[in-house]
Parts: C-alpha cells; structure tokens; sequence
C-alpha cells in the first residue's frame, strides 16, 4: 500500500502523458538519465511521471511549468542510447494516479509532495469488457490503413482492461497533450472511457479523411500526368502537321499565337476567358478539312470583337424624375412605379438590369417611357420589335454551328 503525502523526485515528461496499469519505455535526456540511474542506486526505484506544459531547460523547470496530475511510476531497468537528445531509454511501470505539490527544483534534482488521487469505480464489469471489445475494433479496423502495425495489433488483443487499453493506446493517438492531461484528469472512470471512446472514433474519421484526400489528390495528380503527356504527343503531331502544311489558314502558329495573346489580353471576365481558351484548344487540334474549323475561329473572333467592359453610372434618383416628368404629362401611378424601382436598385446597388413590364394599349407611351428609363440610366436605348414572330429560335438564337446563326 503506498503512503500519502511522501515526497519523491519529479520525473519531467517533455513529449508523451502516461496513463497507469501500463509497463512502457521512455526516453529520456542525459541529465534525467542520470538522475533516475542515481535514483535506482540509492534504492529508490519510485518517481512522479508528469508531464510539463512547455519544456524549457531541465534546471530552468520551476512549478508552474507541470501540470498538476501525474503517475506514479516504478523503475525496472535504464539503459544508455546513442542519441543524444534521448541519452536513456527507461523501462517503467505506472502504477496510480497522484496530485502533486510544493514542487522543488535543487540540484539534486526535482522533488514534490504527492497524494494518490482517487478513482471512482462507476462502471460495471460487463459495460467494460463489452468497450473493450468495441474499441479493440476501431483499433483494429484503423490498423488496417497502416503498414508495419502487426505488432502494436498483437499487444492491443491481449488486453482485457479499459485501464491497459488506455494506456497502451493514449500516446500513439493524434491527440494534443492537453487533451490527453484532460482525459487523465477525469475521476469517474466511466466519463473516462466515453471520452477515451470518443477520442478513438476522432482519431478514426479524422484517418479516413486523410485517406480519401490522399486518394483524390494521387487520382488528379495521375489524371493531370496523363493530360500532360497527352498534349504533349497533340502538340508534337500539330507541329509536324504545321511544318506539312506551312502557313495553311487554320495551320499556321502565328495565327494561334495571335489568337491566344487577344485572348489573354482581352477585357473578357474569366469565365468568357476559360471558355475562349477550350474553343482555341479544339481549333488547335481540328484537321485543315474539318468543317468546324472556320466555325469556331469565327466563334472566338466574336468572342474577341465584344465590348466586355462598359462603364456603370450611378442612380441619380432626381434626374430620372425630372426626365419622365418632363417627357410625360400624367401617368404618375406609373411614373412613380418606375422611381420605387430605380430606388430599389440604388439602395441594392446592383449592376444587373431587371425586366420591367408595361402593358396598355397603342399611344398611351409605352415606348416613350423605354425611353425616357434609359436616358434617366444615361443608357443606350435599344428597339427590338418582337410583332409578328411566331419562332422561339428567332428570341433565342441558334447554336453557333447553323447557317447564318
């Protein structure tokens, strides 16, 4: 039975949180190395394993750079490394949880006051072995992502115990070490296991999405490797075609070079540009006797010959007034229709028109009032007489492959 209240040397844990009912290796610097090997020749195989928030130098820790619960853990054997920054690698076994306090640093080492810290038994037997089981699955199914695990797989089917099981599986989880200070800290051993449980089905989804982004992104690099190759031998063979062809209308570079240039140059949103650039790619690759040659040059010509940019004038309420005043004489339901909706339009600040329907019969100003919306908008005014046509194609306009579209 260990004594409360003892004091005993401080053992920092710069990297990992120990849980206890575990036997373990740790590494260890030199200067800790060879305080625990004085330690276990003075007969005092007993020390404190806690964790430190952030790790300065070994004679520069004072108490406010550990945090305040630990293991109690047992020294078995200490073994000298070739690695420097680990000079000593420790076989221990953890055993309780303790609070400490009144934490000492000397030049003997680092001392501290310890109580055993209490856990409350809350979960049943059967409730235990049943997420044992259940945890050992997710361990397992997770295991199979990885290569060289068979060894870790083989320890975690040994266990029986949530206790073990934590242990074991807690300093290999992608889990900052304030999260895994926190779930040592939880007394109710239950609330411990749910947390713990939760932490695994995290760590679980948070593997599978890594997986898939990995997947993805090696299907896009494969199928962006493919592409390249492929238009490589699509420019190696439009070349030859060139030099056969030598200043055909569609086969010559400098034409596409031109075409690519305007088109880089051009006023167009990206959009319009991205897909000017795939019309240039398939002009690229159409044959001297391909129909749709002189189709498409056309198509990216118009797209060229566009006036993309236009300037936008802002909303000047009053003008547009006096203008359909001074046009019209009455109407003023209609009038002020018109003026709530320019209204909506400037507060909204929205540089996209909107359809505006004016229904009556002959002479009472329709078109007038067209007019007199555009000049209140300083926009052009555009009569498109839609009387007698009786083909939607006509409105709509035709693919850019028709005759005359």
């Amino acid at each position: 039975m260990i004594e409360l209240d003892k004091r005993l040397p401080v053992i920092p844990l710069t990297d990992i949180v120990i849980f206890p009912g575990i036997k373990s290796n740790i590494f260890v610097n030199e200067t800790i190395g060879e305080n625990i090997r004085k330690l276990m020749m003075h007969n005092t195989p007993e020390a404190i394993g806690l964790a430190v928030k952030k790790y300065n130098a070994y004679d520069l820790l004072d108490e406010d750079d550990f945090y305040t619960t630990g293991v109690l853990v047992q020294f078995e054997d200490i073994k000298k490394t070739n690695d420097r920054e680990h000079g000593y690698v420790v076989e221990i076994a953890s055993t309780e949880r303790v609070d400490v306090k009144n934490i000492v640093s000397s030049i003997e080492g680092i001392y501290a006051e310890y109580d055993i810290r209490p856990t409350e038994r809350d979960l049943e037997f059967h409730d235990e072995k049943d997420m044992v089981a259940y945890c050992k699955s997710i361990i397992e199914g997770m295991g199979k992502n990885f290569q060289n695990i068979e060894p870790f797989l083989s320890i975690i089917r040994g266990i029986t115990t949530m206790d073990e099981l934590m242990a074991t599986a807690v300093p290999m989880m992608q889990a900052s070490r304030e999260q895994k200070q926190e779930l040592l800290m939880i007394d109710s051993f239950r609330d411990r296991c749910l947390r713990f449980l939760d932490m695994l089905i995290l760590q679980k989804d948070s593997i599978k999405m890594q997986i898939e982004m990995s997947r993805k992104y090696s299907d896009r690099k494969n199928k962006e490797y493919r592409e390249q190759v492929i238009r490589e031998q699509i420019n190696n063979l439009t070349n030859e075609l060139n030099e056969i062809q030598d200043g055909d209308e569609f086969g010559n570079p400098a034409e596409e070079k031109s075409l690519k240039e305007r088109i880089r140059e051009s006023d167009m949103p990206e959009e319009v540009k991205k897909e000017a650039y795939k019309e240039l790619n398939r002009l690229n690759n159409q044959g001297q006797f391909n129909s749709e040659a002189a189709t498409i040059q056309n198509y990216i010509e118009y797209l060229l010959d566009l006036p993309w940019t236009s300037e936008h004038t802002d909303i000047d309420i009053n003008k547009a007034r006096q203008i359909l005043d001074s046009d019209h004489y009455g109407i003023e339901d209609v009038k002020e229709r018109i003026i709530q909706h320019l209204a909506v339009m400037k507060l909204k600040e929205e540089k996209q028109g909107s359809i505006l329907l004016l229904v009556g019969p002959p002479g009472t100003g329709k078109t007038s009032l067209g007019h007199s919306i555009a000049d209140a908008l300083d926009r052009e005014y555009v009569r498109v007489s839609l009387g007698g046509v009786d083909d939607e194609s006509e409105i709509r306009g035709h693919r850019k492959t028709y005759v005359g579209a």
